[in-house]
């Protein structure tokens, strides 16, 4: 009976015995599965699969995007400059067409190009280097990124590629990835992509032989050049007027003279000196305007800033395009950064058919 008993509590020693040895074998084993070593005790820790790049920022068929805002564009124009083959091509984004993204640009340069826009491009004489605008009005330019070394407007990043059909208009602008500053460098980066593909609604070329339709010269700064281009806004409702020529030299650079058919229309005006208390509707202005749409200076006739010297002469004809512009002994001094003034004269003489004419 005694040797029963024992033979009893040994069966059950035993069988506790080999329930922990299992146990424990099944432990170790569910250890090395999960990565633990046995042996040291040390975590076999499996290596990351590497981050995947960010996307770049695409825009959608038909839009531009800014800081995460998507805008249609509502109208394209196309302006060669000169006969090298520089161009500027509008964006527009709003009805009243004030809010516009501006490419600065050259044929052969870079139509049908991958542009690399965080890099600078290779400097090439007598023709235009790359450049983005986009501004809310003319007044209220966001951010501009050049491809030249025009600090602070540098390439930052993003991808450019343009196609256009001279012959029938068809063109394509494409932006990815676009990052910059904004216009005075210090206010943070801006996002932008585009993604527009289309008919461009007005498209200005030089012609080889076109016919000189203009007859007139801009001095500036004793330096005289003729006058190539020139176009008129008329508004029929306030009867308003903004008429404006440009020359080769310095491409997308022009001066604008706006005025009222009533008050300035055919009338000789004193620069110098703002209109009487009495005056009512528009006063005059005067303007030089640079390729970007900032003002190199900008006059008005309210009185609270005129030119310092000079007259202007000014008629325009709204049924026939006829119009004409004669400043004489202009001259502004600018304020520079420094508080000092630079003095800039200039003069205007010129008379023939606008080669653009516009309303509202």
């Amino acid at each position: 009976m005694k040797s029963t008993t024992f033979f009893l509590k040994s069966t059950k020693a035993v069988f506790a015995l080999v329930v922990v040895m299992m146990t424990s074998t099944a432990l170790m084993s569910c250890s090395k599965d999960d990565g633990t070593n046995a042996g040291n005790g040390k975590e076999i820790v499996d290596p990351k699969k590497p981050e995947e790049p960010e996307k770049p920022l695409e825009a959608p068929a038909g839009t531009v995007i800014v800081d995460g805002k998507s805008k249609p564009v509502l109208h394209t124009e196309l302006m060669q400059l000169n006969k090298t083959g520089d161009f500027v091509l509008y964006l527009e984004l709003s009805k009243d067409r004030k809010e516009q993204l501006v490419i600065w640009g050259n044929f052969d340069l870079h139509f049908g190009k991958n542009i690399d826009m965080s890099k600078y491009e290779k400097k090439t004489e007598k023709k235009q280097g790359w450049q983005i605008l986009y501004q809310k009005s003319v007044d209220d330019g966001v951010f501009l990124i050049s491809g030249g070394n025009f600090n602070p407007y540098v390439p930052q990043a993003g991808n450019l590629k343009m196609n256009v059909n001279l012959e029938n208009a068809q063109a394509s602008v494409t932006v990815t990835g676009g990052k910059t500053n904004d216009m005075n460098n210090t206010l943070g980066k801006h996002t932008f992509a585009v993604n527009w593909t289309g008919k461009i609604d007005n498209m200005r070329l030089l012609e080889k032989e076109k016919p000189k339709t203009h007859n007139g010269t801009v001095i500036i700064n004793g330096k005289k050049q003729e006058v190539a281009y020139a176009k008129l806004f008329f508004d029929p409702e306030d009867q308003h007027f903004e008429l404006s020529v440009f020359y080769p030299t310095m491409p997308g650079y022009y001066f604008c003279m706006i005025g009222s058919m009533k008050n300035h229309n055919g009338k000789t005006i004193d620069l110098t000196k703002g209109e009487s208390s009495t005056h009512t509707g528009r006063h005059w202005e005067l303007c030089y305007v640079a390729s970007n749409h900032s003002y190199i200076f900008r006059r008005w006739g309210n009185g609270s800033q005129s030119c310092d010297r000079g007259t202007a002469f000014v008629s325009v004809n709204p049924k026939t395009h006829e119009c004409r512009m004669v400043i004489k002994d202009g001259l502004v001094n600018i304020e520079q950064k420094d508080g000092s003034k630079k003095p800039f004269a200039f003069e205007v003489n010129w008379s023939g058919k606008v080669d653009e004419y516009k309303e509202p």
